[in-house]
């Protein structure tokens, strides 16, 4: 679990991957938007899965990353900068056949960004509209993570 707007405006490996999902879903469930900071470095959170994956990636597991959204990259510097660093990540993304799917949560998301990182890496961009509170949401944001998780190859071994 990478967050992408850590006190330092970088990012921030909050779990390293293992089988602690239940630490995980505490810490998803405790961080909301702006939690950190109110900026989004996209790019650094992006570097950052990378690095994890392929420090800590299981041997013959496949990888991807999933991008959640409901802004716009605008660290490190400025917007135009931070775009550039995120598709430069997305890149080193695609070169190491790590596809990126991105959610853009509301209107406010960088539809643009988002739909060029996931093609750019064989992934996929989903729109989820949002709305003031989670319930208004939430069953569509359940539904395309379901969509992410059926993109996984199956894989049958002995």
């Amino acid at each position: 679990l990478v967050i992408y707007n850590s006190p330092n405006q970088t990012a921030l490996v909050e779990h390293h991957l293992s089988d602690n999902f239940s630490g995980v879903l505490e810490t998803v469930r405790q961080r909301q938007a702006g939690h950190y900071d109110h900026y989004t470095n996209i790019g650094a959170g992006v570097q950052h899965g990378i690095d994890e994956l392929l420090a800590n990636g299981r041997q013959g597991a496949f990888k991807m990353i999933v991008l959640m959204t409901d802004g716009v990259a605008n660290r490190p510097n400025n917007t135009s900068e931070a775009r550039a660093f995120a598709l430069q990540q997305a890149q080193r993304a695609a070169e190491n056949r790590l596809p990126i799917f991105t959610i853009g949560l509301g209107m406010e998301a960088d539809t643009n960004l988002l739909v060029q990182m996931a093609e750019m890496t064989k992934g996929k961009y989903f729109i989820v509209n949002g709305g003031e509170y989670i319930v208004d949401y939430q069953a569509d944001l359940v539904q395309k993570f379901r969509e992410i998780a059926d993109h996984r190859p199956l894989v049958l071994v002995k």
